[in-house]
């Protein structure tokens, strides 16, 4: 995630809660450097090594992030590929499209599950397999 876009942050640790899960967020972390240094990195890789799952919030300006990149790749070599996903987000809400490496990632998706607009919540892997978001976050 970037760091200016919170909202987004909080809707995903709020959606894995209601699942029964908590998300890791690192300003949260009063252990990590105030500054960004290479103790951040350090601190970052252990995070992500210890965490179940990596889910990067993919928006336009995380998908160009050198930081959001460089967890992706290192989350790639500890998650993939059935503990790290992207979590598409467009301010505008339409389908994502990012860069073409994203694209080997399985992606949190949500579809309206009936007319009272209860949303269905699942991850859609690229060879077009569905988990729901509760079956994915338990495996």
């Amino acid at each position: 995630h970037k760091h200016n876009e919170e909202e987004f942050v909080y809707r995903l640790k709020d959606l894995l809660e209601r699942y029964g899960f908590t998300g890791y967020v690192d300003w949260e972390d009063d252990d990590m450097p105030k500054l960004t240094s290479g103790d951040t990195a350090i601190k970052l890789k252990d995070r992500i090594k210890k965490s179940k799952k990596f889910i990067l919030i993919a928006t336009e300006a995380a998908i160009v992030s050198k930081w959001c990149n460089w967890e992706v790749g290192f989350a790639d070599a500890h998650k993939y590929e059935d503990h790290i996903a992207l979590f598409p987000i467009r301010r505008d809400f339409e389908n994502y499209r990012g860069e073409e490496y994203l694209r080997i990632y399985p992606s949190i998706q949500v579809r309206r599950q009936n007319i009272e607009s209860t949303l269905d919540y699942y991850v859609k892997y690229p060879d077009g397999k569905e988990l729901s978001m509760k079956t994915w976050l338990t495996l």
